[in-house]
């Protein structure tokens, strides 16, 4: 354990989203809520924004520091412009979500790990 993760075993977390039969959205977020953590750690839900090539290094306190041991729902959300409307305002876009299978992260994994999230194509 070393002092950058607080001392809770913190595992740092790498990936890519990517989105079949489209192109990457101009806003997207990954988002990483705890169902379940060792005894004694906290439940730090986390966060990240992919790159323009879908690349995301997790976020729970600080920037790429990964997440806390647990099982995690993960949860691509991202927004669409809407044919037609002013996308200067936030009625232009529409919020959509996918989630993708839970991440288990066991204590002691060695870190950093990949992980891989494809949203599907629209039907």
């Amino acid at each position: 354990t070393s002092c950058s993760d607080n001392g809770l075993g913190m595992v740092r977390v790498n990936g890519q989203v990517t989105f079949e039969g489209r192109e990457f959205p101009k806003f997207c977020k990954v988002y990483f809520h705890p169902i379940e953590v060792p005894e004694g750690l906290p439940k730090r839900p986390a966060a990240c924004r992919p790159d323009e090539d879908g690349r995301l290094s997790v976020t729970s306190w600080k920037k790429g520091d990964g997440l806390v041991p647990g099982t995690y729902e993960v949860t691509v959300q991202y927004y669409d412009p809407i044919p037609g409307a002013d996308l200067t305002s936030d009625e232009g876009w529409v919020g959509k979500s996918h989630q993708v299978e839970d991440l288990v992260i066991e204590p002691g994994t060695p870190g950093p790990i990949e992980i891989s999230c494809t949203v599907p194509k629209p039907k």
